[in-house]
């Protein structure tokens, strides 16, 4: 593919002309830099300070270590094979880096390096579709900054989160004509869990429709990227028959994983259908769907807790995506997915919210893109008829206007974003927070470091939820649930008792030094309780 920058003329700024061209080039890399040491630096911060969890860093990591083993990934988290839960066949993709880096962190530098490539991709298409780097570097902090986003990144790690950093590429590559990068994109999407499948499918119905009825004009001249010092690329993006040929093979995924892998990996098959509103199978939902259409779009908004869910992300964007309705077609799988669900989890927080991100910001790419060129083309010749180079000629507003009105759009979609994400339910933006409140102190931190340092990499564990990720790197690691089998058993009391009620811990433990368990590590709040090692002085055990 061959690129080009319209040239000034020599006396008048070559060397200008240059560092401009650079500058642009360079900004979606500098985002992608930034936002990979903010991701990564944050979650970790979380992990290092025990607010990560046992679900969902702890049990994908195990799987994940297991497969760069070699070994099933039979996870004992979850009490089954780790794809009888999700379709995750990136941890195939991702094992190998347990070969050199075998421990959880590993994972969130992989989503953090996922989530900002997504902001690069979203400044880099908004920078050249738009002309301008000011428009690019605004929508990519408004993706980064996103309160589902945030909430993804901030959670643990997940699937989901990585597929929220694939999806703008498949925006990116679809509009620059870049098939192979295309047919990547949607691969690690497909890869990440079966639901996804659909969120990359929706979106090439909406790239085929954008493509079907795209201008032969485009909303940015040569002369207006040479001005901003943006690289333009001539080669035309993917038609519309590549998006539905997409579409049609990611359904034949999606109906191969549901109706004939799940059913041979866990008896039962899926086991996620939690819409005990519409029925209890898919086939129960569609009748209800069909015969009741009210009662099923009430659902989507009650009871009054989903709201805050489906207005968050479209108050971050100002709602400037309905202008682009063919984009709902990408969104509808997500909303009905979280929104139809009884599971209340899905509806605010965790990581359901993110691919939506994606989607809205490339949405709202294509609505900035669809204002320029209504600006750029006289009334009268918008039907069409007219050359390109003519309905250049009769620009309907200046070219200057036309890109500061973008760039204010732009502002205020992430100033909205901002805003949304410091303000609703209380804030602070959980990215930009100095400490959370479930980070544990430093001397319970310490604590519970040398506590776990006591555990062999080879042994039998069980350990209470924000333990697990610490310990995950090994076949058996195990929540507190009963009864216990593991020879060691890792508690801190200082720490939350999720999902167990509160003092469940200390009973356990009671429960187990009468039963051949022994004192393996008392430092604190932080214990280990070794099978067949002698009861010693503990305090926090009160002997």
């Amino acid at each position: 593919m061959r690129c080009n920058t319209a040239s000034w003329k020599p006396r008048t700024g070559r060397a200008l002309q240059r560092l401009l061209a650079g500058t642009a080039r360079h900004s979606a890399t500098g985002l992608f830099i930034g936002a990979t040491l903010l991701v990564f630096v944050q979650s970790y911060r979380r992990h290092l300070w025990f607010g990560s969890g046992g679900r969902d860093l702890g049990l994908f990591h195990q799987s994940v270590w297991l497969l760069s083993r070699l070994a099933a990934p039979r996870n004992t988290i979850l009490g089954m094979s780790a794809f009888a839960d999700h379709m995750e066949l990136i941890d195939l993709v991702l094992a190998p880096s347990q070969w050199f880096w075998p421990d959880a962190t590993a994972l969130l530098f992989v989503q953090a390096l996922a989530v900002a490539s997504g902001a690069a991709a979203i400044a880099d298409l908004a920078t050249r579709k738009l002309a301008s780097r000011s428009t690019g570097v605004a929508l990519g902090l408004a993706y980064l900054f996103a309160i589902d986003m945030q909430h993804a990144v901030m959670f643990d790690w997940n699937p989901t989160t990585l597929a929220a950093g694939f999806l703008p590429w498949v925006g990116w590559s679809f509009a620059l004509g870049r098939r192979r990068v295309f047919v990547l994109a949607l691969l690690g999407v497909a890869l990440c869990k079966e639901n996804l499948v659909l969120h990359a499918l929706g979106l090439c119905l909406a790239l085929g429709l954008e493509a079907r009825h795209r201008p032969s004009d485009t909303s940015s001249s040569p002369d207006a990227l040479a001005r901003s010092g943006v690289r333009s690329c001539a080669a035309p993006s993917l038609a519309a028959a590549d998006a539905w040929i997409a579409a049609v093979a990611l359904a034949l995924v999606f109906v191969v994983e549901m109706a004939v892998v799940f059913p041979l990996v866990r008896a039962g098959g899926f086991r996620h259908w939690r819409y005990e509103e519409l029925g209890a199978t898919p086939g129960a939902m569609a009748r209800a769907i069909v015969r009741t259409p009210g009662r099923a779009l009430a659902l989507l908004v009650t009871p009054s807790e989903k709201a805050a869910g489906i207005l968050a992300p479209w108050l971050g964007t100002a709602f400037l995506p309905l202008l682009a309705p063919r984009y709902l077609l990408a969104l509808a799988p997500g909303l009905l997915e979280r929104f139809w669900s009884t599971h209340a989890n899905r509806w605010w927080g965790y990581y359901y919210g993110a691919p939506t991100v994606a989607l809205l910001a490339l949405a709202t790419i294509d609505v900035l893109g669809q204002l320029a060129a209504c600006a750029a083309t006289p009334p009268s010749s918008r039907p069409g008829g007219l050359s390109a180079a003519s309905v250049r000629s009769r620009s309907f507003l200046p070219p200057r206007f036309r890109r500061g009105a973008v760039i204010v759009l732009a502002l205020l979609v992430l100033v909205c974003t901002l805003a949304v994400s410091m303000t609703l339910r209380g804030g602070p933006a959980p990215l930009l927070a100095a400490r959370y409140g479930h980070h544990a102190s430093l001397s319970d931190r310490d604590d519970a470091v040398r506590a776990l340092a006591v555990i062999p990499a080879d042994a039998t564990v069980a350990a209470q939820n924000h333990l697990i990720p610490h310990l995950s790197a090994r076949r058996e690691i195990r929540d507190l649930g009963r009864p216990i089998v593991a020879d060691y058993v890792a508690l801190h009391f200082g720490q939350g008792t999720w999902p167990f009620a509160p003092g469940y811990p200390q009973a356990l433990a009671r429960q187990l030094l009468a039963s051949g368990y022994g004192v393996g590590a008392c430092f604190g709040s932080a214990v280990v309780l070794q099978r067949g090692a002698p009861v010693r002085p503990c305090q926090a055990l009160g002997l």
